[in-house]
C-alpha cells in the first residue's frame, strides 16, 4: 500500500474509533466468549419473553465487546447475537402503545445500540491490524 492510501486509512479510523476503544473493560462477566458460547447463550434465551431476552443481552453485549478477543472472534460473536438482537427488540415493540411500551422501546433502542458500538469497534480494531497502518 501506498503512504497515502495509509493516510487514508488512518484518517478513516480516527473518525471511526469508538469512544469506548480507549477504555475497554469487560463488565462483571469475565468468561471468554466464542461463537459456540454466544450459541449456546442463544439457545438459552425464550422463545417469548422479549423483555427478559432484550435485558440477558444488554447485560452481555458489554462483556461481549469489551473482551480482549481478537476482532474475528468478535464480529462472529456479534454476528451470531445480531438475529436474537433484532428478535428481541421487535418482541418489545410489538405491545400496545403504555408508559412500559416506551420503556420497552427505550431498552431495544439501548440494546442495538450497544450491537452497533461493537460491530464499529471490530471494524475499528480490524483496521488497526492492516498492515502498515501507523498506530
Amino acid at each position: 500500500m501506498s503512504s497515502a492510501s495509509n493516510n487514508n486509512i488512518a484518517a478513516l479510523l480516527s473518525i471511526l474509533k469508538p469512544s469506548i476503544a480507549d477504555n475497554l473493560a469487560t463488565n462483571a462477566s469475565s468468561q471468554a466468549f466464542d461463537k459456540a458460547s454466544a450459541e449456546r447463550f442463544i439457545d438459552g434465551l425464550s422463545a417469548t419473553n422479549y423483555a427478559n431476552n432484550s435485558i440477558e443481552l444488554y447485560r452481555i453485549l458489554p462483556a461481549v465487546i469489551g473482551s480482549d478477543s481478537p476482532p474475528k472472534t468478535k464480529i462472529d460473536i456479534l454476528d451470531s447475537l445480531n438475529p436474537a438482537v433484532i428478535r428481541s427488540t421487535e418482541g418489545l415493540l410489538q405491545n400496545p402503545l403504555s408508559q412500559s411500551t416506551a420503556k420497552a422501546i427505550s431498552l431495544g433502542q439501548s440494546l442495538v445500540r450497544r450491537l452497533f458500538e461493537g460491530y464499529k469497534l471490530v471494524i475499528y480494531q480490524l483496521g488497526q491490524e492492516l498492515p502498515g497502518n501507523p498506530k
